[in-house]
């Protein structure tokens, strides 16, 4: 049997990592969603209010829209960091993972590979390599809804 096999059965493949995250990430998502339609939500209500203000001269509903403003900028505010804690939480836990992995993988290899290996190398994909992963899974994963939603 293969050294990836093996690995995928033990569940330590980077896929079978993240996906252990899904419902962190499908909750960030959905707070994206939710952000995207507060926060498209206040320019419409600012024209329900300038009109109502220009037609009707009423301040009573331009309040009641000011307000309704506040409320979803609010929502806004709050979905939006709550998201990223979401996403940002579970792509330093992957990390945290990873780094695990790698470490107990290196101290099974035997010392011909540390003549081979450069240590500058080891440490370069111990933290340069993880940490751009977990910039990926996070910001990456976050900047990639945005697009997708807005």
């Amino acid at each position: 049997m293969s050294h990836t096999r093996q690995q995928r059965r033990q569940g330590k493949s980077l896929g079978a990592t993240v996906r252990r995250y899904w419902p962190a990430y499908l909750g960030g998502f959905l707070l994206l969603a939710v952000t995207a339609l507060a926060v498209q939500a206040v320019p419409w209500l600012l024209k329900g209010a300038v009109d109502a203000l220009h037609g009707e001269g009423a301040l009573a509903p331009a309040l009641r829209a000011a307000g309704w403003m506040l409320v979803a900028a609010g929502l806004g505010a709050v979905t939006r960091v709550v998201s990223r804690l979401l996403v940002f939480y579970a792509a330093r836990r992957i990390e945290q993972e990873l780094r695990d992995q790698l470490f107990a993988r290196l101290q099974t290899q035997e010392p011909a590979y540390f003549h081979d290996m450069p240590v500058g190398e080891v440490m370069s994909r111990l933290s340069n390599d993880l940490t751009t992963l977990r910039l990926i899974f996070g910001a990456g994963v976050v900047a990639l809804g945005n697009a997708v939603l807005v």
